[in-house]
């Protein structure tokens, strides 16, 4: 398991930032930047109109996010983890704006009202020890018990099944990964799931049937992983449609003639494009209200990503201008652009 010998500590809301860091020895955490913010309160005043308003607003938020992962990034990039707290808004936009190396990092986000408090900063350095002497203590079978209570407790906490769980892998939300030991651990078959556990920083616990709750995963679960945060559910539905494709395929003869042509630019792209699509489904059935939207929308950006000769940073933006078209707010798109850059990163060998 990975070994957690210091914590960086970040606090937001909308009118500051505290970082400080913790390591394991240490009982208190220390303070190390403050960063404030020149977010304008969401009430508006005289003098400018409530859409010039609200991109004054929107565009200072955005300024004052990116400083913080600047400071981030200059003062706790060498930590193991990373804990963020605040109101819900600031932490999860705070969490779009993170890079990969920081984003895995990530152990909890922990809801609180405020990030002046110095007890704040307190409470996270506990969330850390606690953590820690978990990993400490923990062996396969505590995490495998640990397992079963989070999927009994609350779904938002685990993924299970191979499709879900790659999927919550490729987002790097998995903070530990258990995996049936025989089926996954000695032969290529399970050979994607280790790589991608290996470039999230997730743990990665194998399990064998020597109790009785080991078996009980290794013949029913097999598969699935402990979440840093919830992400959306999975859509079952576009692999659904590639084993439709799978059922077409040529016979042996002709599979034969082909067993020594590349992989095509379209399969090597096929994996972030499903994640990409599922995503943007997912998020539009939420913001318009209108699942055969979404999905018709989902479907004509997929086409754009998959298709076009043009370099990947260009269909993006294609693929921008198209929902642009079709009024979908500007937030969305924003997200989307940044998600996609997320998902094609992580999908690089």
């Amino acid at each position: 398991m990975t070994t957690m010998a210091s914590c960086g500590l970040l606090l937001i809301d909308g009118s500051e930032a505290v970082l400080g860091q913790v390591g394991r020895s240490e009982r208190h955490a220390q303070k190390v930047a403050r960063i404030t913010s020149s977010i304008a309160s969401r009430t508006r005043r005289g003098g400018s109109s409530a859409g010039r308003f609200a991109r004054k607003r929107d565009g200072a938020e955005l300024a004052f996010l990116r400083r913080v992962v600047e400071k981030v990034l200059a003062l706790l990039g060498h930590t193991d983890s990373l804990i963020i707290g605040g109101n819900a808004g600031m932490k999860n936009k705070l969490l779009r704006e993170l890079p990969l190396q920081l984003r895995v990092k990530v152990l909890y986000l922990v809801n609180l009202d405020s990030s002046s408090s110095s007890g704040n900063l307190q409470k996270l350095a506990r969330q850390f020890h606690a953590s820690a002497a978990q990993a400490d203590h923990a062996d396969t079978h505590c995490c495998v018990q640990h397992f079963f209570e989070s999927i009994e407790q609350s779904t938002d906490s685990c993924c299970y099944g191979e499709e879900e769980t790659k999927y919550a892998l490729t987002m790097g939300a998995v903070r530990q990964l258990l995996i049936n030991r025989d089926l996954y651990c000695n032969n290529q078959y399970g050979e994607s799931y280790l790589k991608l556990a290996t470039q999230t920083r997730a743990d990665v616990i194998a399990v064998s049937p020597i109790s009785e709750i080991e078996h009980r995963f290794c013949q029913g679960i097999r598969i699935g992983g402990v979440l840093r945060w919830p992400v959306p559910a999975y859509d079952s539905q576009l692999d659904e449609q590639d084993s439709d494709i799978d059922e077409c395929e040529p016979d042996a003869d002709a599979r034969d003639d082909t067993s020594d042509v590349s992989t095509t630019d379209d399969e090597n792209e096929s994996g972030p494009v499903a994640v990409l699509s599922t995503w943007l489904k997912n998020r539009l059935s939420v913001v318009l209200n209108d699942v055969a939207s979404a999905e018709s929308l989902a479907a004509c950006v997929e086409v754009l990503l998959l298709y076009n000769d043009e370099p990947i940073v260009e269909r993006i933006v294609q693929s921008v201008d198209l929902l642009r078209e079709q009024d979908v707010p500007e937030e969305v798109l924003t997200d989307f652009s940044v998600e996609a850059s997320f998902v094609y990163d992580m999908f690089e060998d």
